[in-house]
């Protein structure tokens, strides 16, 4: 029977599509490449989970992956744990053992040491790479393009160098608007990106209101949450993986983005972002209640029919906790718009020219 999968050397991050002929001796690969894989020394990796592919390897042939999905994955699982003769693969076995023992051992090392862990070890991640995923996260997740007219990504940038003083924190990068209408809600991305969708900033009447939450998002990035969420949702070996150049892997960047979008943070890094935008919000001479005042006067009209909007509201404090935090900072008024008419009117119509999102490694 003949299948087919996605080859990797373990050199490079280059995948290369196979043909795989299924012997009584092995698998037989053709097409871009040609190997021959033993059934004795051919081990099960990863077994598959959505988004993710499953991942073969070789004892035989360090750092090479194979990787199959679907009907492909049903038919070498049929094979690997025993062939027509009836002889097990010692391989395979050996690696279902070792991996219910490292899933032992992370099930241990999660619920004991890796919440505390994980904060701390955000900041040993290579720059370079998680900004790498994330703009693949962005590309392959985001419904619309990029909203690219000049003045308004000028306007903008302006008003994000306001929101993000140089020295507080982890870097942010790029924070862009997405075309789609129907996207009410901001999201922060590894990497240190920002999307902010239009539903969202066609609501904002005021430059505090959309700066409320970018400040918020900002605030995310600048704490490094984003990757600290990804590490503790799909785990150190996939996060790497994706980090260090796993083609397979970042062909599921869209599986990736909805799920960290659809994730919570905890109680406590929200209060943080609403802390830190509160706090760069005033230093920059604008009203950090504007937010909660937004999202108020949305909730009580007809604007929570788009949807989006009910979402952003579900994974974000509730109103009551994010005004009183806003309220304290608040008293330290009175407050001003930074921008010019012009510069505001620009952001606002930042969306009149548009580009596929950009994907280049750094």
């Amino acid at each position: 029977m003949d299948l087919t999968g996605r080859f990797f050397d373990g050199q490079s991050a280059r995948g290369q599509n196979v043909r795989i002929t299924v012997s009584s001796s092995g698998l037989y690969f053709s097409g871009d490449v040609e190997r021959h894989w033993s059934w004795d020394a051919l081990v099960v990796l990863d077994p598959p989970a959505k988004p993710l592919p499953a991942r073969l390897g070789y004892s035989a042939e360090e750092g090479a992956v194979l990787e199959v999905s679907g009907d492909a994955w049903k038919y070498l699982q049929s094979c690997l744990p025993r062939r027509n003769t009836g002889v097990a693969i010692p391989g395979t076995w050996r690696a279902v053992f070792y991996s219910a023992l490292a899933a032992a051992a992370t099930i241990f090392l999660f619920i004991v040491y890796m919440p505390r862990l994980i904060d701390g070890a955000v900041v040993f991640l290579p720059e370079g790479q998680m900004m790498r995923l994330g703009q693949a996260v962005i590309a392959g997740s985001i419904d619309g393009d990029a909203c690219i007219a000049p003045e308004g990504g000028e306007s903008l940038d302006r008003l994000v160098r306001l929101l993000a003083p140089d020295d507080d924190g982890a870097p942010v990068r790029l924070v862009s608007v997405a075309s789609d209408e129907r996207m009410v809600n901001a999201f922060a991305f590894p990497g240190g990106y920002v999307v902010i969708g239009r539903g969202l900033l066609d609501l904002a009447e005021n430059q505090a209101e959309l700066a409320g939450v970018l400040a918020h998002e900002i605030g995310h990035v600048r704490k490094r949450h984003p990757e600290q969420a990804m590490l503790r949702a799909l785990g150190v070996g996939i996060t790497l993986s994706a980090m260090f150049g796993d083609a397979g892997i970042l062909s599921n960047a869209a599986g990736i983005g909805e799920f960290l979008s659809g994730m919570h943070y905890s109680r406590k890094k929200e209060i943080e972002a609403d802390e830190y935008a509160a706090r760069v919000m005033v230093a920059a001479g604008m009203d950090p209640r504007a937010t909660t005042i937004l999202l108020r006067r949305v909730t009580e009209g007809h604007w929570l029919e788009l949807g989006g909007l009910e979402k952003y509201i579900s994974t974000h404090p509730a109103l009551e906790e994010r005004e009183k935090v806003a309220g304290l900072a608040a008293e330290s008024g009175p407050f001003r718009d930074p921008l010019t008419t012009g510069e505001w009117a620009a952001i606002k119509a930042i969306c009149n020219e548009t580009a596929a999102w950009p994907t280049n490694s750094p």
